[in-house]
């Protein structure tokens, strides 16, 4: 007897083109260096200084209904023993009122803080507060009191990180460990430049403009003339200007933040488009001139950790990820990156970046480069312009008193993995189609369901009612609604694009797409009936043999959990053989169907071929995906599982830890209710009683089944996970002597199961019923159940299976018992 791990299956979506969850309404605040981060990882504390009065009181109440997490204190010391108490990590803090005494300025908050191991730290001086309809706004203010448009430094000192350095703020990324994240950020900018443009898409730019610097009559005098003259010829002009636009596009692309990037699309595509017509020119005038190689420069202030590892990766490859501006003055670089004393937690660095400048016409149409000073604000700084996504091979790293000084050499050639991967997602999800949901469904295989969310969430302000393409953005939204676990709002949404589709051929593709959708949602939520009915039916109508492969493999899904082992079998052969076929890099398309066959391989003990077709599957998936995507879970998972059960504790352990972390991340926001977060611990409970530590468990395994109970809402009798969870409470009872308990749990889910009709898990909870009545000496009941577990179990698994061999053991002992009492019993005759 034991406990009953969660099998964590990857069924198959179709997307066509690719939990809308409204969650508390953020607070928009400017940060550091104007980044946005998501305030609900940070501890948030408001520090008002000075008397309260009325208008601090609407204030406070105002904002405690917006944030109910953020923290109010009224003087630094009680801030400073809630932290250490707290042991908090990330710190966003607010200092607000009339007349701010010394005391709490930049320097003294600092060394108040300095001593309680936080890793990031953001402090924010107010002057007023509005209120928006949804959000706060709060506006900064400086030390000194001046005017930030006039004062460098001063900028400075407001918009710098105090101390610590903000991780996910990042220009350069490091190919030896990212190359993949590489490689997809390439495809969103790919997918950026593909996307219609229109002038009315302008707006959207000036209004995030509009919305960071309403209180700056500089800067709104400067987007007002934006909006009146901009032309598409301008791009160069206005991104070398001292603007809004260089600072909030860089800012955006540093940040990824979708919202803005997108915002800035028309601009983006248009800067792109000039820098490639001006190389053009200038590739034309190379050809008869034979220009050598030449040397440019970029003077740069980054953070201590960027430039350690910058040098730790000498001979290897980073990466821009937005647009680079350098200069053929090296002097120009020298005053760009400042003396090196500025910050401790920052460092001056001049790069020299060598040119081989013999590239051919379809790498400059792809990444161009040009001299720009023609078509530039600054044309004294002969400044050459770099486009987003070059790679630079680093040649060294030296130290010259405060200055580092780094050469690089602009890298033509990526490896061949990374351009047959690169050219395979980009059949794949780019040049299909150039659809602006494009950009939602890259966002949602790339992992960034925050971000798709965000998008979405544009993409719904900006639909027309009764639009029939309203039908692509809700399957769109219901996919990430699947990958975040909430399969009844996934479900809901795919069923109103299925009726804006009525009258529709019913071999439209994506009416195919979408009936396979609703059959992935019925798949989850254990309906298995109605997802045989969506998966006949889209496989019915489909006219691709490819599509039918992932539908192939998702009926699998369904006799599998049926308990339909060899139907199971020859629908995952079928779908691999397909898949095999149509593949077109390293198998890319046969993930999913490995992890379901591995996980069927599991059920039927052969725990090698099992392991083998896991071990595939992440392999594949960390070639293929960015770092901590949470499809790399799934293989984790099943992998630790396996070698829990050949007793391998302690790999089991890692292995599920290392997917629990990853989905904790990928799924912060809604992790107590996701299905594989739910399962992740149901597993490493296993792996607890497994090791006897039954408290651990029974405590593990009680808040999954309140988890449960309230996803739920207390009413589910059908969700297979929780038949999972009532029997595995029900064997750790058992270990600790509570019978009755035991009892009633496995009863509860016998009932949830027998329905289903799954005769292996059937099975299990008739012998640990019997288990129960063992212990109570009730060896009547126990021979009876034991007989139940071993006849229902030959039913679907082979006749040398551990399990069929363990039910036939335990019943030869209960009736070995039951003869015994018999014979010690006097009043039988």
């Amino acid at each position: 007897m034991g406990c009953r791990h969660n099998k964590v299956h990857r069924a198959n979506d179709v997307t066509h083109v690719q939990d809308l969850t409204v969650g508390l309404r953020q607070i928009h605040v400017p940060l550091p260096i104007g980044a946005r981060v998501d305030l609900e990882t940070f501890t948030r504390i408001w520090l008002q200084v000075g008397d309260d009065d009325d208008e601090w009181h609407q204030v406070r109440a105002r904002l405690t209904k917006l944030d109910d997490e953020m923290l109010i204190f009224n003087h630094l010391e009680e801030c400073v023993d809630y932290l250490q108490h707290e042991h908090v990590k990330k710190l966003y803090l607010i200092v607000s009122g009339k007349d701010r005494p010394n005391e709490y300025g930049r320097q003294t908050i600092i060394d108040a803080l300095r001593d309680h191991q936080l890793t990031d730290l953001y402090v924010s001086y107010i002057r007023r507060v509005r209120f928006g309809h949804q959000y706060i706004s709060i506006y900064g203010q400086f030390d000194d009191g001046n005017d930030p448009r006039h004062d460098d430094e001063g900028l400075s000192e407001q918009m710098v990180v105090f101390g610590f350095t903000h991780r996910k703020e990042t220009s350069i990324s490091n190919l030896t460990d990212s190359q993949v994240r590489f490689i997809w950020f390439q495809l969103l900018l790919d997918i950026l430049l593909r996307l219609p443009r229109n002038m009315a898409d302008m707006s959207d730019m000036v209004d995030v403009a509009r919305a960071y610097y309403d209180t700056d009559p500089v800067e709104s005098d400067k987007i007002n003339e934006f909006e009146r003259t901009y032309r598409s010829s301008q791009a160069i002009w206005w991104y070398t200007n001292d603007s809004f636009v260089y600072r909030l596009l860089n800012r955006a692309f540093r940040t990824q933040d979708i919202r803005i990037i997108f915002a800035f699309r028309l601009f983006i595509c248009d800067l792109f488009t000039q820098l490639a017509q001006v190389a053009q020119v200038a590739q034309v005038a190379k050809e008869t001139t034979q220009t050598a190689p030449f040397t440019v420069f970029r003077g740069q202030f980054i953070p201590i950790d960027e430039l350690e590892t910058i040098k730790n990766n000498v001979g290897g490859l980073i990466s821009t990820t937005t647009f680079l501006s350098t200069t053929l003055d090296l002097y120009v670089a020298f005053i760009y990156a400042g003396n090196g004393s500025r910050l401790p937690t920052h460092a001056s660095v001049v790069f020299e970046i060598i040119v081989n400048n013999a590239g051919n016409d379809s790498q400059l149409l792809e990444r161009p480069y040009a001299l720009i000073a023609q078509y530039s604000d600054k044309q004294d700084e002969r400044e050459y312009l770099f486009s987003m996504g070059f790679m630079f091979r680093i040649i060294s790293v030296d130290e010259y008193g405060l200055t580092w000084y780094v050469r690089l050499h602009v890298e033509c050639e990526v490896e061949q993995r990374m351009k047959e991967l690169s050219a395979h997602l980009r059949r794949d999800m780019i040049e299909s189609t150039t659809d602006i949901l494009t950009l939602g469904d890259f966002l949602i295989k790339m992992g960034e369901l925050e971000q798709a969310e965000q998008f979405f969430g544009l993409m719904l302000n900006l639909q027309v009612p009764d639009d029939i393409n309203n039908a692509y953005l809700y399957n769109s939204i219901g996919l990430l609604h699947i990958d975040r676990g909430n399969f009844n709002m996934g479900r809901t949404l795919f069923e109103r694009a299925l009726a804006m589709l009525d009258g529709n051929e019913p071999h439209d593709p994506f009416m195919v797409t979408i009936l396979n959708n609703l059959g992935l949602a019925c798949l989850n939520q254990g309906q298995y009936t109605g997802a045989l009915k969506y998966f006949k039916r889209a496989i019915k109508n489909s006219l691709s043999e490819n599509t039918n492969a992932s539908m192939y493999s998702n009926m699998g899904s369904v006799y599998q959990r049926k308990g339909q082992y060899v139907k199971a079998r020859r629908y995952y052969r079928r779908a691999l053989a397909i898949e095999q076929m149509y593949s077109t890099y390293s198998h890319f398309n046969s993930t999913s169907t490995y992890i379901n066959l591995g996980e069927l391989e599991n059920e039927l003990g052969n725990y090698t071929e099992a392991l083998n077709l896991f071990e595939r599957a992440l392999n594949i998936y960390q070639q293929n995906l960015p770092p901590n995507h949470h499809l790399l879970a799934h293989p984790l998972n099943n992998m630790g599982m396996i070698y829990s059960e050949m007793n391998d504790f302690s790999r089991a352990c890692d292995l599920c830890e290392q997917a629990l972390q990853i989905l904790m991340t990928s799924f912060h926001r809604n992790k107590d209710e996701h299905p594989l977060v739910i399962a992740t611990l149901n597993n490493l409970a296993t792996i607890q009683f497994e090791q006897n530590d039954f408290q651990a468990a029974e405590a593990t395994f009680q808040r999954i089944l309140k988890l449960k109970l309230t996803i739920n809402q207390n009413t589910s009798t059908t969700d297979p996970s929780l038949a999972i969870t009532y029997n595995n409470l029900g064997m750790v009872q058992l270990k600790q002597g509570h019978l009755d308990d035991a009892l009633a749990n496995h009863e509860r889910a016998l009932a949830i199961e027998l329905p289903i009709g799954n005769a292996k898990d059937v099975a299990i909870t008739y012998n640990n019923i019997g288990g129960v009545y063992d212990e109570q000496g009730d060896f009547i009941n126990a021979e009876r159940f034991y007989k139940k577990a071993y006849k229902t179990a030959t039913t679907v698994l082979p006749a040398k299976h551990p399990s069929i061999q363990m039910y036939m053991k335990h019943f030869k002992k209960a009736r070995a018992k039951m003869v015994q009492n018999a014979k010690n019993d006097p009043s039988e005759p």
